[in-house]
């Protein structure tokens, strides 16, 4: 198993909203696949499991959203900002992950490695198993982005390569969680860190190299594949609206309502 988790890449979107003047919503896998944009996540898709429905039970907690895919759980208490700002005064010791539970299942059957920043208790910590950093980053325009291509080239192809034999594998790409430029859509795609739309169209084709080395290596039939996020971005951020912006013409922050608002500039 393969679990693959990007960074604040929203499954769907809020129906009838598209870019103005065109036909093209915010940036979504759900929208991308039906005008044909991302022929890799459509091919899983189209022969795997959809599941659209909301994975956070109704809840916007979305800065907790990587501790609920890695154990299920939100972090306590709920809402808790000061979590965030002291998180050596709070304890993991009680939050098993997945993970943790598939050693404890498998035992020395379980050969697992992890690509991620995650790698602590609470998330996708494991005892024993292989973990790799990958806080690698390239400089585009004065400005440092963590390259999910370098994460795959560098670390996970070489390691499917020489363990072919692996069984449980977490892959955690942030490049996408980092790119909000505004505007979110251009028509010209200058390079894939330019906007939202065009990462997504970059992020498919990487999709699509990890789906042709598993079937190279004649793993495709045995591997399941497992990609999900954390959470989505919503539209007219703080950013946009300090810059006057008050048309339709999305990009994307941090700051609450994180995704679980459409603004409305009216």
């Amino acid at each position: 198993m393969i679990m693959i988790v990007i960074d604040q890449l929203p499954g769907h979107w809020a129906e009838n909203v598209f870019i103005e003047g065109t036909n093209i919503p915010p940036v979504n896998v759900e929208g991308y696949h039906k005008l044909g944009l991302i022929p890799n996540f459509s091919y899983l898709i189209r022969t795997g499991l959809w599941i659209r429905r909301p994975w956070n039970k109704g809840i916007c907690d979305t800065r907790h959203g990587m501790r609920y895919l890695a154990t299920g759980n939100y972090a306590r208490p709920l809402y808790n900002e000061e979590f965030w700002k002291n998180r050596k005064d709070y304890s993991d010791e009680e939050l098993k992950g997945f993970f943790e539970y598939a050693k404890d299942y498998y035992g020395a059957e379980l050969k697992c490695a992890v690509f991620s920043g995650w790698y602590q208790r609470g998330y996708f910590y494991v005892p024993d198993l292989i973990a790799f950093p990958h806080w690698t980053t390239i400089k585009l325009d004065n400005t440092i982005l963590w390259s999910d291509y370098i994460i795959w080239k560098d670390l996970v192809r070489p390691y499917i390569e020489t363990n072919p034999d692996f069984n449980l594998m977490h892959i955690y790409f942030p490049t996408f969680d980092v790119i909000n430029y505004c505007p979110s859509y251009y028509k010209e795609i200058a390079n894939p860190f330019s906007s939202k739309h065009a990462y997504i169209i970059f992020l498919d084709k990487l999709i699509g190299e990890i789906i042709d080395l598993l079937k190279s290596k004649k793993l495709w039939q045995d591997t399941y594949i497992i990609i999900a996020s954390d959470h989505g971005y919503h539209l007219g951020c703080s950013v946009a609206r300090s810059m006057g912006v008050k048309t339709n013409n999305w990009c994307c922050d941090h700051p609450a309502p994180y995704d679980c608002e459409v603004w409305d500039f009216e």
